[in-house]
């Protein structure tokens, strides 16, 4: 398996499509991964283009290099009133009780199959993996930050103990939505920001009044990972912290072979390395002729895929195929067990955990495509925490 660290953080050369699809096309018909130090999520290409933020975009955030980080959270005395009087003693924030809390790192994921003739066309994966991968795991992002994550790392603010529910009953949808930024105001903070479903959205546009929202300084997500009948009201910038861990992954996963194998070009033993031209023993980096070393740009022999080969200066050659060198050479099996080495392949009995590997009795559908049974995958991952600072700065409100 080629695994590839980009050099270049802010992906000013290639773009994170064009980085996976020169890896792939490098991995000359094994798996390949490609880490970022940026998570994918702020790399969908028409983000910038369309007034669409997502729930990240209406926090701050910053980057961890832990799986937990400790913050301060400030909770409502039950005894508290929900208004506010014109005396700083007469307020709920005068009550408000502090404490230290634990944000934890969740790991998001999505798998994408892959038709066998996309992996062989570098140019047209590029745009496959900027337009249709990266927007699914923008769901998933949406989905844990609302909904709570599979891991229970993240709550999710739907769920959050502390966030204040409300009724919108007969009022109009305007209406409502403005008396439930003057209730989150009544706890102290100012409300910056609404998530709601599309449906919702589209009865503003209809209603002429996105430019009154616009101009009061609120920000409006629109998620289906919302009911029809909830809006969520916040101070999104002073109410949470979105964390992101270090780096964030793509790879690509091909299915083992009929006899447990991982076929000629992508196996490696666990604790032990390929054949004589691509030796990647775990932990350790590729050879001379593997073409990619963590962090590192191609050898003079860098091969490619069906698709095309590399160049000595990392470009990828149009219509040409990999050679004879950086593939694993006849000795490079799987281990005794069939397994494949700990940074990322299949288990012992062919299983796939989060990341992405091979399930099994995996095999390539009638179109191509690795569906339940797929043949290969593209498997996007990152990490991601959320510190609740203030709770009771959001309100969720029953339409």
């Amino acid at each position: 398996m080629l695994d590839y660290l980009i050099d270049d953080p802010a992906l000013r050369s290639r773009s994170v499509g064009e980085e996976f699809a020169l890896a792939v096309a490098r991995a000359g018909g094994g798996d390949a991964v490609v880490r970022v130090r940026t998570p994918l999520t702020t790399l969908f290409p028409l983000a910038s283009t369309r007034p669409r933020p997502t729930v990240r975009e209406q926090t701050k955030g910053g980057t961890v290099t832990d799986h937990a980080l400790r913050y301060v959270r400030e909770l409502r005395d039950e005894g508290s009133g929900e208004r506010s009087d014109t005396a700083y003693a007469a307020t709920p924030e005068a009550v408000f009780r502090p404490s230290v809390a634990k944000a934890e790192l969740a790991e998001l994921s999505v798998r994408v199959p892959v038709p066998a003739d996309l992996c062989a066309d570098p140019a047209l994966l590029a745009r496959f993996v900027e337009h249709r991968v990266v927007v699914r795991l923008c769901t998933v992002e949406n989905e844990a930050l609302l909904r709570g994550s599979p891991d229970g790392a993240i709550t999710g603010l739907l769920a959050a103990p502390g966030v204040r529910r409300a009724s919108a009953g007969p009022k109009r949808l305007l209406d409502a939505l403005m008396d439930g930024c003057a209730e989150v105001e009544e706890m102290g903070g100012s409300c910056d920001g609404l998530v709601m479903h599309p449906a919702n959205y589209w009865r503003l546009v209809g209603s002429s009044a996105l430019a009154a929202l616009d101009a009061a300084g609120l920000r409006i997500t629109r998620t289906r990972m919302i009911e029809r009948d909830t809006v969520l009201l916040g101070d999104f910038r002073a109410g949470i912290t979105l964390l992101d861990g270090e780096e964030s992954t793509l790879a690509l996963r091909r299915s083992t072979a009929p006899n447990g194998s991982s076929g000629p070009d992508t196996s490696i033993g666990h604790g032990s390395s390929a054949g004589p031209d691509t030796s990647i023993g775990r932990g350790s980096s590729a050879s001379p002729d593997a073409s990619i070393v963590r962090g590192s740009s191609a050898s003079p022999h860098g091969s490619a895929g069906a698709g095309g080969s590399a160049d000595p200066h990392g470009s990828i050659g149009p219509g040409s195929s990999a050679g004879p060198r950086g593939s694993v050479g006849p000795g490079g099996s799987a281990g005794s067990d069939g397994s494949l080495g700990a940074n990322g392949s299949a288990g012992s009995d062919g299983s796939v955990g989060s990341d992405g590997l091979t399930r099994p009795g995996d095999s390539a559908g009638p179109d191509g495509f690795a569906g339940s049974d797929g043949a290969a995958v593209i498997v996007a991952t990152m990490r991601l925490g959320l510190a609740l600072h203030l709770p009771q700065h959001f309100l969720l409100l029953e339409l």
